[in-house]
């Protein structure tokens, strides 16, 4: 019996209970953003340390400045194996609005072999086709060919300030050899993947206040200056006709892949499949740079949110006292998240019209790109389990988004790293009714499986 049957079986055999634990786990409301699920996040990281003595590994719940890490280690193979760190985060996204939801989010549900629930894909499920595969090799075989670290936090969905702020000091407890950070998808449902680079993240709010109050637009009209009419001119500023952004150094430290190193990679982008799911013409981004590329390799501006005045099913004329942008930037390898951040507060700095006043909060500006070795031993064996589970090749991908832990997670653990998950971009995620299809939760458990024989 080969090893991929042999995974498979096991699979088959221990499915109703690893299910089990897998709704187990989806039901606990663990949203890192809100204050009042601090004991949800408390006892997910509880139920989790149990999960994890129960499968014999050594485990402790490590205090951070905010949510509690999960650190679970196994490293009876031998100091002359190798040691895997698997990564991932037990905290969700809120549910809003609740109302769009088809069945309850934190009650997972099967339908047409998808289940439904917050979490079921980020990052619950995702690192819980990893864990459960993990703990159910060594239940059957009471022995594991490599040393296991897993590294579960509670903040990734709010920036991982916990993990960040404590990493230092926990160092020498995540060293390893490899890194598998399972937080991410596949290229499509026919195309298995792995990911070598996300881009970075920085982000900030800022407000613009005008007076003490609301004023009555016909008495006051002409004689103050609308805040609105201030936030609308300084988020135009932000580009020229062609989507460049125009944030003075904003491109200073850009670096466009070598023809050597996009050789390596699969960027290619199916419009016609974006038209479909979302309907989607995908005239955004600098218009100068192919579609593909504005993607993944250059970074972005985006006015996440915007606010002020008087929005209900009504009217009301008046100008209001304060209004409001929430802006976010992708960042690619080289750029600096602190130096773009000031740059992007000198620019609305600037722009302020005389009478406005401009309050500004950076939420994040620690926000790298990453980038690991494509052919780093991790990422070639990972490739090769993604092939073999799946039956065809595995491209190699960047993801547009951010991990933001990832390159300080690489850096202390020592580790040749990759990303790797079985995500759909339909899955959901962030969104109401978010699913993950029992199949890749399968497929991912037998190709975790697969990368410990392949690295053993």
């Amino acid at each position: 019996m080969s090893n991929l049957q042999a995974l498979n079986e096991l699979f088959e055999i221990h499915q109703e209970e690893i299910l089990k634990d897998y709704f187990t786990l989806l039901k606990f409301k663990s949203i890192s953003s809100e204050m009042e699920y601090k004991g949800e996040m408390l006892a997910c990281a509880s139920w989790l340390r149990d999960y994890f003595t129960q499968a014999d590994f050594a485990v402790e719940l490590i205090e951070t400045i905010s949510n509690p890490l999960v650190l679970a280690s196994w490293d009876k193979a031998g100091t002359d194996k190798p040691t895997l760190l698997v990564y991932g985060h037990y905290d969700v996204q809120p549910v809003d609005p609740l109302e769009l939801w088809q069945t309850p989010p934190f009650e997972p549900t099967i339908c047409t072999g998808q289940v439904f629930a917050r979490g079921a894909n980020d990052d619950k499920g995702q690192f819980f086709f990893a864990v459960s595969a993990i703990t159910t090799l060594l239940k059957q075989n009471r022995t594991l060919p490599i040393n296991i670290k897993i590294v579960l936090e509670g903040d990734e969905e709010t920036g991982s300030n916990g993990l960040e702020d404590i990493i230092p000091k926990i160092a020498d407890k995540l060293k390893a050899d490899y890194l598998a950070i399972i937080d991410v998808g596949l290229k499509n449902e026919n195309q298995p993947s792995i990911t070598i680079g996300t881009r970075g993240i920085v982000s900030l709010t800022f407000e613009l206040t005008e007076g003490n109050t609301d004023l009555h637009s016909g008495t006051f009209g002409g004689i103050a200056y609308n805040p609105n009419r201030a936030l609308a001119e300084i988020l135009a500023s932000f580009y020229d006709k062609n989507g460049r952004v125009l944030v003075n150094g904003f491109y200073d430290d850009v670096v466009m892949p070598s023809p050597t190193e996009l050789a390596l990679l699969d960027i290619s982008l199916n419009t016609d499949e974006l038209k479909r799911e979302y309907d989607l013409d995908c005239t955004g981004g600098e218009q100068e740079f192919k579609l593909e590329e504005r993607k993944v390799l250059r970074p972005t501006l985006e006015i996440n949110g915007m606010s002020g005045g008087y929005s209900g099913s009504g009217f009301k004329t008046v100008i209001p006292q304060k209004a409001l942008a929430k802006i976010s930037a992708r960042l690619v390898p080289k750029q600096e998240g602190s130096k773009i951040v000031t740059a992007i507060c000198e620019h609305i700095k600037a722009r302020v019209p005389a009478g406005i006043k401009c309050n500004i909060i950076v939420h994040d500006n620690r926000g790298q790109a990453f980038r690991s070795n494509p052919q780093s031993k991790i990422c070639r064996v990972c490739s090769q389990a993604f092939a073999d589970v799946n039956g065809t090749t595995c491209a190699t991908v960047l993801d547009a988004a951010a991990i933001p832990i990832a390159p300080t997670l690489a850096k202390y653990s020592g580790a040749e790293t990759v990303l790797i998950g079985y995500g759909l971009d339909s899955d959901k995620i962030h969104a109401p009714n978010e699913h993950f299809g029992l199949d890749r939760f399968k497929a991912g458990f037998i190709t975790i499986g697969e990368i410990v024989e392949l690295l053993g």
